[in-house]
């Protein structure tokens, strides 16, 4: 594959994943764009699977493979729908298809930086669509609200640890813009809370890139304080954000304490041997909590569907994304994967990870770094 078919490839998915979730626009279900995205990506795996992968890489598909097989064996009791193994093969896999591209040279930062900007200017009618669809339950259900929480605001979570790939600090500043924006419209405190490590950690990068400059270093902390200034007006005109702030301080949880003792209480104390150490199966959770809910928490979840079995392989990609994060030399690269880490980990012990197609937009920095490493030690090589 050369570099300029590699690029098409890449533009094409990223395409694909904007038209996924901007189905509303389209006359036929978002199944149609999940299943070209995954054969995409299926054969740019198998094509290539010599290449060789990261230890990451190599557990992202193992999981993967695994709740596949969960999936496909309960499938003989059950009818199970699609829809969650759609958003994890769009999300998860992702990371070794794009990474495989990377190799090829199509993450160069023109590439990056547009398809980058595509998925942000994506992600405000996919924002503004998510937003009005609780507005409708709310009136369906003759309740009004001047405000909601709106769980669409996860793209923009999502996108933050590509800030700080992005070469032109403009571009960069925009999208950090955009997503502090439309997180804090949101009002969604895990997807708040799962962006503060990346955005801080992108003000640390712009800090030490323009402090041996004072000019530079005057204008950036101009930027910075304008910024601070600017979301804290946003903070306080909204009164909603703020009552889900204190309803946090308060101790109130929406109820997921109810449902993670209830999951615990499962696995712990309801499970016979096996399932503690292989689970009650795919979608476990929903079929024997009693209550008719996900457990809106990864490590949780895959403990009362895979066992102790499922939750070392998922514990696994953790381990290896943070060895990548802490062995790579250089501190751009360091940082984003740390980002890619903190935000992944937040999102999968708050809410729900590996099955939200959303980590598509994650595996983007992930493949820029990993690229970038793959043709540098190439080119290394190649000069010895």
């Amino acid at each position: 594959m050369t570099e300029k078919s590699a690029k098409k490839l890449g533009y094409t998915i990223v395409i694909l994943f904007v038209c996924n979730i901007l189905y509303f626009y389209f006359p036929f279900p978002p199944a149609i764009w999940r299943s070209a995205i995954l054969i995409l990506d299926c054969y740019i795996i198998l094509k290539y699977i010599r290449c060789g992968f990261t230890s990451t890489e190599k557990a992202i598909m193992s999981f993967v493979i695994l709740v596949s097989l969960y999936f496909f064996v309960g499938c003989l009791k059950y009818n199970f729908p699609f829809t969650n193994m759609g958003n994890m093969y769009v999300g998860l896999l992702a990371f070794p298809a794009f990474s495989v591209l990377a190799r090829k040279g199509a993450f160069d930062n023109t590439f990056f930086r547009n398809i980058i900007l595509l998925i942000t200017i994506a992600c405000i009618p996919y924002y503004i669509h998510a937003k009005s669809l609780v507005f409708l339950l709310y009136e369906e259900q003759g309740i009004e609200v001047e405000s909601v929480t709106v769980n669409g605001s996860v793209v923009f979570a999502m996108l933050t640890p590509a800030i700080l790939l992005i070469k032109k600090q403009k571009f960069a500043l925009a999208v950090a813009g955009i997503c502090v924006f439309f997180l804090l419209a949101g009002s969604k405190r895990g997807n708040i809370l799962a962006s503060i490590i990346p955005l801080l950690l992108f003000f640390w990068k712009s800090f030490q890139q323009n402090r041996r400059s004072f000019w530079k270093l005057l204008l950036m902390l101009v930027v910075i304080g304008a910024a601070g200034h600017w979301i804290f007006d946003l903070i306080l005109d909204n009164d909603y954000l703020q009552a889900r702030f204190d309803q946090t301080m308060k101790g109130n949880s929406s109820h997921r304490d109810v449902i993670y003792s209830t999951m615990w209480n499962l696995w712990a104390h309801k499970s016979t041997d096996i399932e503690m150490l292989f689970g009650f199966g795919y979608n476990g959770s929903l079929l024997y909590s009693g209550i008719g809910y996900f457990a809106h928490n990864d490590w949780l979840e895959i403990l009362v569907d895979f066992g102790v079995f499922g939750l070392l392989f998922y514990l696994n990609i953790f381990k290896c994304l943070f060895r990548f994060s802490i062995d790579n030399k250089i501190s751009t690269y360091r940082y984003a994967l740390f980002s890619i880490l903190s935000v992944w980990l937040i999102k999968a012990t708050f809410s729900m990870g590996f099955n939200e197609e959303t980590m598509f937009i994650l595996s983007l920095p992930f493949a820029y770094v990993v690229g970038k490493d793959y043709l540098h030690k190439k080119l290394f090589i190649t000069q010895k």
